[in-house]
C-alpha cells in the first residue's frame, strides 16, 4: 500500500483532507501493533497482518480497519480512495453507534491483552503512549 496509495499525491491529499494520519512502525512500537492487531481481529472477525490501516476516534479507540486496500476497487475489495470518504461520513454521521461499539471493544481489549499491552490499551481517559493527543 505504501507505493500504491500512500505515496500517491491524490490519495495523500484525500487522506490529509479527511483525517489526521499517523504511521506507527510495528517494529518500533510492538505494543501498539498488538493493540491494533487485536482490535482489527475483534472488529472484522478476521486475522490481522500488514499493512494494517486503522481508523481511530479522538480518544484513540479504533473503529474501523483492514489489512490491505487496493488504491481502486478490484477483486471484490473496496478501493482505498472510495473507502476514505465513506469512513469519514460514518465518523461524522454515526458517532453514537461507533462510540457504543467502542465501549465493547475497549472492554474486550482490557480482558484479552496481556498485562504489558493492557497498560497501554486504549481507554476513554488515557491516550496511547507515543501518539499525540
Amino acid at each position: 500500500m505504501a507505493r500504491e496509495s500512500f505515496e500517491d499525491a491524490g490519495v495523500a491529499a484525500l487522506m490529509n483532507k479527511l483525517f489526521i494520519n499517523i504511521k506507527v512502525d510495528r517494529e518500533e512500537r510492538p505494543d501498539l501493533d498488538q493493540i491494533y492487531q487485536s482490535a482489527h481481529a475483534m472488529l472484522t472477525q478476521r486475522g490481522g497482518g500488514w499493512p494494517l490501516t486503522m481508523f481511530l476516534m479522538p480518544d484513540q479507540t479504533p473503529f474501523f480497519g483492514g489489512t490491505y486496500f487496493p488504491k481502486t476497487a478490484r477483486q471484490g475489495m473496496p478501493g482505498f480512495i472510495d473507502l476514505l470518504p465513506q469512513i469519514a461520513a460514518a465518523y461524522h454521521g454515526r458517532r453514537t453507534e461507533i462510540e457504543q461499539q467502542n465501549e465493547g471493544l475497549r472492554a474486550a481489549l482490557a480482558q484479552t491483552l496481556p498485562p504489558a499491552a493492557r497498560d497501554a490499551a486504549v481507554s476513554p481517559h488515557r491516550s496511547i503512549p507515543g501518539c499525540a493527543n
